[in-house]
């Protein structure tokens, strides 16, 4: 392989994808996923990756999107113990460039390229306006958040880390549930409850709310048990999360005036489009503000279906710094 090429990397809690670029395109013919657990570092991660084609890629430019905050060149994540350094890997792999990245900043910097077809509009799909900002979140290992707000004919994208904000409650089950997760940390953290683990942390917090003390399950059981079975426990369990992300997702349009809509991302919700659209994910969308409020009745919301919408945010950072 001797064209130079561009190297890009989705790095979450759990897993790590990286793939070659050719120019503007994603190459996805190379992507690889695979568990962190499996290796000490980043680097290692990638030179595995490199290794195993049989001519050694010629690399131009790297770009790493990374779940945790960003310091400057360098980020210590948020949920493995990786420390990744821009200037560390322009060393180990001789690029011009490294750039380290948060992971929504790189979801975010996709959303202005997708195809139609590579969303599925949850609730009314109304129209967005063109030039408006932007909002984006996702439950993962983590809730990831992010926004672009219009610069010219240009985007910024805002990292956060709107995953770590206070939870409120949206009605009294709510307030009482939120009063046994008070009893664990306080304040409660969104992504405490919309993350994965935080599914499962809901899971037992609502069975303690419902007298069924000390029953547990993981985010994988819930959301199978909860597509099998509308009548069961993880049914609800799964409708209560959607609907409390339905009302963060609110908070972050209104926060950010996102008329060019609210995506979803994440490791989750591409898994259930039919059970987030018949949740109540919508209708706590449109409610925060007060029931005589109608301005997010405006602003459309879409799950995001692409395949590598991480990776190919990153190359769009990339080819504009």
């Amino acid at each position: 392989m001797s064209d130079t090429l561009r190297l890009v990397a989705d790095v979450g809690g759990t897993n790590v994808r990286i793939a070659l670029a050719r120019g503007a395109r994603l190459d996805s013919s190379t992507c690889v996923s695979e568990p962190c657990a499996r290796f000490p570092s980043l680097d290692a991660a990638i030179a595995s990756f490199l290794d195993s084609f049989a001519d050694a890629p010629t690399l131009d430019a790297v770009c790493i999107a990374v779940a945790g905050p960003v310091d400057g060149e360098c980020v210590r994540m948020t949920n493995r113990d990786w420390e990744i350094s821009g200037p560390r890997l322009r060393q180990s792999l001789g690029v011009r460039r490294a750039l380290v990245i948060n992971d929504f900043v790189a979801v975010s910097m996709a959303v202005p390229g997708l195809q139609q077809h590579e969303w599925v509009p949850i609730g009314a799909d109304v129209a967005v306006v063109p030039g408006a900002p932007i909002a984006v979140l996702g439950p993962g290992t983590g809730l990831g958040v992010s926004a672009l707000v219009p610069y010219g004919n240009a985007w910024i994208p805002v990292a956060t880390e709107g995953g770590h904000a206070s939870i409120s409650p949206g009605d009294d089950y709510e307030r009482e549930l939120i009063g046994v997760l008070l009893r664990q940390v306080q304040p409660v953290p969104l992504e405490r409850v919309l993350s994965g683990p935080g599914l499962a942390v809901l899971y037992a917090a609502m069975s303690e709310l419902e007298g069924r003390a000390g029953a547990e399950a993981d985010a994988a059981t819930i959301v199978a048990s909860a597509l099998a079975d509308s009548t069961g426990f993880c049914h609800r369990v799964l409708d209560r999360f959607c609907s409390m992300l339905g009302s963060a997702a609110g908070n972050l349009a209104l926060t950010y005036g996102a008329h060019g809509g609210v995506y979803l991302g994440g490791g989750i919700l591409p898994r259930m489009p039919g059970f987030l659209a018949d949740s109540a994910f919508r209708v706590r969308f449109e409610a925060q503000g007060g029931q005589e409020f109608d301005y997010l009745a405006a602003i459309p919301t879409r799950l995001i279906t692409a395949e590598h919408s991480a990776l190919a945010g990153a190359l769009a950072y990339l080819l504009l710094h």
